[in-house]
């Protein structure tokens, strides 16, 4: 017996330790534990539910307030749709909550009816949502790895010499949108352009911006893409393009209020561009 229980302790332990810690959340029934009573009462308190439910940090809570101090979208929350966290009564989180709600009938599944906001703070895109049913505020995030990027796009002849510099008032954050686009062929941008005279583009823009982040290389293809953190939109971005025998450096500034829908496509020209120094 001592023997079969010595090989069973250490077995029912492996799998203890092979369960997840926290699996997903089912919510199956609503109504049974709401976050408020009412829609003015969950309102009260999200200024709470962002900061220390949602973890949003001080320019994100800023941003939350002021998006949902107007009504949002409706949406409807159908069986098998995910949250990052949903909120029950008492301010109790449920993390990586999937909508499990229990059939009327064979054929025939509930949804619940939210109100919605979408924020863009810290580079990430972050849907806010109160179900109308339990009032439980929740927040829907994508996963790692789908950053919100800004993204520009425009055209050269190959063989031109692209110069890139975005000018900044502070270093941008670490982000997985640095990219730059030589036509099909992606990398991490180039080699810095730390001996380039920006003298034109910081002309255009306002005197506490610098040329923090840049870079430059040879096109070989026609169509070009530098892809930037969404923190970059409240920068400048400053493009420039030599070519063999103009002698003459073209290019422009793209500047905040220039993206629409996180990305600037100029249209084919030839250089020079939208706007000459």
């Amino acid at each position: 017996m001592r023997s079969l229980i010595t090989l069973i302790v250490p077995l029912l332990a492996a799998l203890l330790f092979l369960t997840p810690a926290s699996a997903a959340f089912e919510w199956r029934n609503f109504g049974t534990d709401p976050f408020a009573s009412s829609h003015d009462d969950a309102m009260q308190d999200r200024e709470r539910v962002f900061r220390e439910s949602f973890g949003f940090s001080i320019a994100c809570v800023a941003e939350a307030l002021r998006v949902t101090s107007q009504p949002g979208a409706t949406v409807r929350l159908n069986v098998g749709d995910q949250l990052t966290v949903m909120l029950s009564g008492g301010f109790v989180s449920n993390p990586d909550t999937v909508i499990a709600f229990a059939p009327v009938r064979t054929g025939i599944e509930y949804a619940a009816t939210a109100e919605s906001w979408t924020i863009f703070c810290d580079g990430v895109e972050r849907q806010i949502l109160l179900p109308e049913i339990c009032f439980n505020w929740s927040l829907r995030t994508p996963p790692r790895g789908q950053e919100v990027c800004l993204t520009a796009e425009f055209t050269v002849v190959p063989g031109d010499l692209v110069r890139w510099a975005l000018l900044t008032r502070r270093p941008m954050p670490r982000s997985g949108c640095w990219e730059v686009c030589d036509g099909d062929v992606c990398s991490s941008p180039q080699t810095p352009c730390d001996n380039c005279n920006w003298l034109g583009p910081l002309s255009r823009v306002p005197n506490d911006r610098v040329p923090l982040h840049s870079g430059t290389y040879t096109a070989r293809a026609t169509r070009q893409t530098i892809s930037l953190p969404l923190a970059a939109g409240d920068e400048y971005l400053a493009l420039c393009v030599d070519r063999e025998g103009q002698g003459q450096s073209d290019g422009g500034v793209i500047e905040p209020s220039d993206w629409n829908e996180f990305t600037y496509a100029l249209p084919p020209q030839v250089w020079p561009v939208w706007r000459a120094f």
